[in-house]
């Protein structure tokens, strides 16, 4: 949209001058265009996957914490805590633990970001050996890699892997409200 205002801001500066044509950039390399919108596309995807595998860990990590405590949880219930209790302590569990790997998670992402910015990423490192001065589609590339995530993607990923994180509790946080007092003791 930015472009498509600056191309008809251009051209209206230049509508005397004869000749004069104005294109965007991505008119002038489609290629490349195609090429920043795949990317964006598989930044997209990995997100996905970055969600699943976070919801995959919490569902696996609290089913078994609630599999190891099914006694425990029968007991309670048979002493008259409240179904809503048991899910509530099941939530709040993973809300605190999710807090704190959010925390960890944040802290050592935004330390590999701000090495990224300052000192950069050399393309060496992850088997580039030869990339220095190789262009495509008229854009060269370096041998060093500076990082640029932007505070809003950052933001994101962090509000995303937390409701995540509830999302995949709200599984065992249902079934342990839903044991049934004499079976959960009898377990073994």
């Amino acid at each position: 949209l930015f472009l498509e205002e600056t191309k008809v801001s251009a051209t209206g500066a230049l509508s005397g001058v004869e000749g004069a044509q104005v294109y965007t950039w991505g008119e002038r390399s489609p290629s490349l265009q195609a090429l920043i919108e795949v990317d964006s596309e598989s930044g997209n995807l990995m997100y996905v996957i970055l969600f699943l595998l976070v919801a995959l860990g919490v569902i696996n990590a609290t089913l078994m914490s609630v599999l190891e405590r099914v006694k425990e949880f029968g007991v309670m219930l048979a002493l008259g805590t409240k179904r809503s209790q048991v899910f509530k302590l099941v939530m709040t569990e993973v809300a605190l633990l999710g807090a704190l790997a959010i925390s960890v998670g944040a802290a050592l992402g935004a330390g590999l970001e701000i090495f990224g910015r300052v000192h950069g990423w050399p393309m060496e490192w992850f088997g580039y050996e030869e990339i220095e001065g190789t262009a495509m589609s008229g854009v060269v590339y370096e041998s060093i890699y500076y990082s640029n995530l932007a505070a809003e993607n950052a933001l994101v990923i962090v509000l995303g892997v937390y409701a995540m994180f509830l999302l995949a509790g709200l599984f065992p946080a249902v079934k342990a409200s839903r044991l049934k007092p004499v079976d959960a003791m009898r377990t073994k």
